[in-house]
């Protein structure tokens, strides 16, 4: 019984934290989503990432040659994500965007 409400304690200190969305969603996407919402409010940064969002988004339909690398099947995963990195680095994203794409 001790262990049950031990576990239990411990399993709400770990989500207390967060900061719940104005919507909530639902889905794989949405568990992404919330979890960015309450980092970037976490640090201040909503109007950032939002921009950022925006650009990352404006990157991957206007630029052909980032969304053929993004898409090309070949890569391994970790060469896509190093790459990735690399031009958010480069573009002037913040640590937050980068580090949750």
């Amino acid at each position: 019984m001790l262990r049950t409400v031990f576990a239990r304690g411990m399993a709400t200190a770990s989500t207390s934290g967060l900061v719940a969305p104005p919507v909530f969603l639902y889905g794989v996407q949405g568990r992404y989503a919330n979890a960015l919402y309450s980092a970037g409010s976490k640090k201040n940064q909503l109007e950032v990432l939002d921009k950022e969002m925006s650009e990352i988004k404006k990157l991957v339909v206007d630029n052909e040659d980032f969304r053929a690398f993004i898409n090309d099947a070949s890569l391994q995963r970790t060469q896509k994500q190093s790459g990735i990195q690399a031009v958010l680095s480069k573009g002037g994203f913040s640590q937050l965007s980068i580090d949750f794409i």
